[in-house]
């Protein structure tokens, strides 16, 4: 059944990478179908790392181009569930940075959104960021200013993505299973 699961997943998803161009539409399109096929296949991904391995890398030659206009793209996370106060390594490509700038959003199910700065080692084709307890509503990072709005999170779970230059990613989900005392 495993095998027969794992040789009908393959050409769908290279399917849904055909016709690749810079139109917008067709990014958007592409990006919720890549989006929509890690989020049904998730069960098989984490059963075979040979499997999640071998596609991840299909997917990068395919879509990263590593161009100014692509869209941005998560190809992959360090994991899929996390506790907090535990880092995310976050792979992309196709990411022009606005001067430096190294972050990524959460949200959860209510669509609140809280930002994630990246460690000072993070590089155009990964970052890490830290699940911290109470996470900023908002990027304080160029006017100085004191975050005035906090959220705390919680075990549940959230998609990750980053929007340089306004132009979003896919959205990964992923799940705080717990919290770690530092």
């Amino acid at each position: 059944m495993k095998k027969i699961a794992l040789m009908t997943i393959f050409p769908l998803l290279l399917a849904s990478c055909t016709n690749l161009n810079t139109d917008t539409k067709t990014q958007d399109a592409l990006r919720k179908q890549i989006s929509e096929l890690q989020t049904q296949n998730a069960w098989l991904l984490a059963e075979n790392n040979a499997l999640k391995t071998e596609l991840q890398e299909r997917w990068q030659k395919i879509l990263c181009k590593d161009e100014p206009e692509w869209t941005p793209i998560i190809t992959s996370l360090s994991s899929e569930s996390w506790r907090v106060n535990s880092a995310i390594t976050i792979n992309w490509c196709n990411f022009e940075w606005f001067e430096g700038d190294k972050l990524a959003w959460i949200e959860n199910e209510n669509w609140a959104k809280w930002i994630l700065y990246s460690e000072s080692w993070s590089t155009a084709k990964q970052i890490k960021v830290t699940l911290k307890p109470a996470l900023c509503l908002r990027d304080t990072s160029y006017s100085g200013e004191i975050c005035d709005a906090y959220l705390n999170l919680v075990p549940w779970k959230y998609k990750i993505y980053v929007n340089p230059w306004g132009k979003m990613s896919n959205m990964i989900e992923f799940t705080i299973k717990g919290i770690d005392n530092l």
